[in-house]
């Protein structure tokens, strides 16, 4: 669905128009265009208030998550991490030498209301707008809780926002970073919107850790191609990123109805569906006994892969329940969610009659 006859012209424009000075290395913290259409988009989209001068382009979020665990590095050493979470952030700041707190996720999102405070030396990393892999949101008080420790103790939270356009029912969800601008780094992607192979990120970092951030973007030399940056930052303000999201909200929307439908009709009670009607996967979890055992990892046979929630957890302490999957939609259509339902399906009745 990525609009690739209209990113070509755009590509084209922006090639065929640059200047000498363009195809240099750029700006530190990116083309000054685009910064101003990512703050005038995130200001209609999300209700965020920031200057162009906050906002630090980045080869992919992925980057972004690197050049922050070494710009903060020097001041801190742990950071407290959803469990589960996504592995990339979590292996990213493992291999920065950070040691990684997990703290449990349950359907209020991340359970900070378990910490008393944030120790000495701690940041927090956590997706508020739509946990991976449970799905769940932040509840407002726990927004209100997290901000108030991290004031008190002089930190930061960075926010990892890979989906939140995606919301496919009732109103969007506010970021954290509009409660607290000054403690919430706001991680946000390109490659859920539009694709990841433009390898395009941002993050809105706080005044107090702007030059920080930029010195140890420029120290490591992480520029992010100009031509890319020209092309995107017209598409923004002709209005094609827009357009194109509340497009795939439309088809995201159909593709979890027909997930949801399938998964209802041919195990009913047997199963549980969580997480917040958002993004492009949902989690499941099997409540009869025989299917306790399936071996999740083990599923090739019947043609189809799925992940266990079990892959995504940090402490071996936590409760551990292998009848936890995630399914992921956004690249398949209604057929090929069908028959991959049908072969899970299969492939569960199988070892249910073994069992």
């Amino acid at each position: 669905m990525f609009p690739r006859h209209i990113w070509a012209k755009y590509l084209k424009a922006a090639s065929e128009s640059s200047e000498y000075e363009d195809h240099d290395y750029g700006h530190i913290k990116g083309d000054s265009t685009l910064r101003s259409a990512i703050c005038d988009y995130v200001f209609r989209a999300k209700g965020i208030q920031c200057s162009p001068e906050q906002i630090v382009i980045v080869s992919g979020a992925t980057e972004g998550f690197l050049l922050l665990a070494k710009s903060l590095s020097s001041k801190f050493h742990s950071i407290y991490i959803e469990d589960p979470t996504i592995d990339i952030t979590r292996d990213i700041f493992q291999t920065m030498n950070y040691n990684l707190v997990p703290v449990e996720v349950d359907p209020s999102g991340m359970r900070v209301d378990v910490l008393s405070s944030i120790a000495p030396g701690h940041l927090v990393l956590l997706t508020p707008s739509h946990q991976f892999p449970t799905g769940t949101v932040l509840s407002i008080q726990r927004r209100h809780q997290i901000i108030g420790m991290l004031e008190e103790a002089d930190s930061f939270a960075i926010e990892d926002d890979y989906d939140s356009e995606f919301r496919l029912r009732g109103i969007p969800v506010p970021p954290l970073q509009t409660l607290s601008p000054s403690r919430v780094i706001y991680v946000g992607t390109f490659s859920k919107t539009l694709s990841p192979s433009l390898r395009i990120g941002f993050m809105i970092v706080p005044p107090s850790l702007t030059d920080a951030v930029a010195e140890m973007k420029d120290k490591l030399n992480l520029h992010t191609p100009y031509i890319i940056q020209k092309a995107l930052s017209q598409f923004m303000l002709d209005g094609y990123l827009e357009r194109h999201i509340h497009t795939m909200k439309k088809m995201y929307k159909k593709r979890r109805n027909v997930m949801t439908e399938q998964l209802q009709h041919l195990f009913g009670a047997d199963i549980s569906i969580l997480g917040d009607d958002a993004g492009m996967h949902l989690q499941i979890i099997f409540h009869s006994q025989p299917y306790a055992l399936l071996p999740w990892n083990d599923t090739t046979s019947y043609g189809f892969r799925v992940e266990p929630v079990s892959n995504y957890r940090i402490s071996s302490s936590s409760p551990l329940r292998s009848t936890d999957i995630v399914l992921g939609y956004g690249n398949l259509s209604s057929e090929e969610i069908e028959e991959g339902l049908r072969r899970l399906y299969l492939f569960a009745s199988s070892c249910k009659t073994l069992a």
